[in-house]
């Protein structure tokens, strides 16, 4: 996939960028350049009420500046330092842009202060992406996720959207929205306990939405055939999301990508993985879980299991569970 940045020349004066409209489509004017020593720029420009400048703090490799071009005229700009972390720089730009795309044309400010709480979420993701630290867990949760994609969402719509539905990464409480579904993916080793881990007392909390938790148990490999490393998954994907007229699903994925503290390493080429099975149970009334109604005050952050035995009653089949995706792709 050609790197946008890479298309546009530095900028030919010192303290002069030269920069293109990033997303035409975006309500906000989000810019995408290089300045004059050829590093990349990512800059939001527009009206600010503010007359204090918000405090953005630079992260990693990325300097963040916040300026006044002509009052009321303000700019947030992203710098990317060392060209080696381009592609988390990319993702989190990404990030930015989706985030933002729900606002109305001239929210400067209210922009400003989403992407404040995105780059100290990115802080960590960061360091993670450069040092390149999943842990074995994370892993094979970053599989599963993965492989519900590529296996669930992408064949029955349009790539884009699949992309789009996958909001795990970013620190939501569920892993995938489609619609009015959310659906929690639940992956393990198929020689794991059958139990179901939740993170806390909101995730299998119905008031956000109907809940498909979606329990996949995975068998490792040492050859190829049905199994597949992490990195070679991640690289089928990008194959599927290269093709023409799929920039924005290819970008949105490495944003996910980089949210999940994922980057291409060798280690990741081992092992293989492949779905033994995957089953769906319906989150209603009777199942057995927390949520912020039935604990006490003051109680919060809970982690607990759920034995998958207790969920026998409310398994559905995957056509049942898939209705929210409608009659599939266009």
């Amino acid at each position: 996939m050609p790197n946008p940045w890479e298309e546009i020349a530095p900028a030919a004066d010192a303290g002069h960028d030269n920069v293109r409209r990033a997303d035409a489509s975006h309500p906000l004017e989000f810019w995408r350049g290089r300045d004059s020593q050829g590093r990349y720029v990512f800059a939001l420009t527009g009206k600010s009420a503010r007359k204090i400048p918000p405090s953005l703090a630079s992260i990693g490799e990325v300097e963040v500046l916040f300026s006044q071009d002509e009052p009321p005229r303000s700019r947030l700009s992203l710098i990317l330092k060392d060209a080696r972390y381009r592609d988390v720089y990319r993702a989190l730009c990404q990030d930015l842009l989706s985030a933002t795309r729900s606002l109305e044309p001239g929210e400067f400010d209210h922009a400003v202060d989403i992407i404040g709480g995105r780059l100290r979420s990115w802080q960590l993701l960061m360091s993670r992406s450069k040092n390149g630290l999943l842990s074995p867990q994370e892993v094979i949760g970053l599989v599963g996720e993965l492989l519900f994609l590529r296996d669930v969402l992408m064949p029955r719509m349009d790539k884009t959207s699949s992309v789009s539905m996958w909001r795990g990464p970013f620190g939501d409480e569920q892993d995938f929205v489609v619609n009015d579904t959310i659906f929690e993916i639940k992956s393990q080793l198929v020689t794991s306990d059958a139990r179901l881990q939740i993170s806390s007392e909101a995730q299998l909390d119905t008031s956000s939405g109907n809940i498909i938790v979606c329990r996949q148990t995975l068998t490792q490999g040492d050859s190829l055939g049905a199994h597949t490393s992490l990195n070679g998954i991640v690289a089928g994907l990008k194959g599927e999301l290269s093709a023409p007229g799929l920039v924005n699903a290819f970008e949105a994925f490495e944003a996910c990508l980089g949210a999940a503290g994922y980057a291409s390493r060798g280690e990741f080429d081992s092992p293989l993985w492949a779905i033994h099975e995957r089953t769906y149970y319906r989150v209603e009334d009777g199942f057995p879980r927390l949520s912020p109604s039935n604990i006490p005050p003051g109680v919060s952050k809970v982690r607990y299991q759920i034995d998958v035995s207790a969920c026998a009653a409310f398994r559905t089949d995957e056509v049942s569970a898939l209705e929210c995706l409608g009659h599939g792709k266009n």
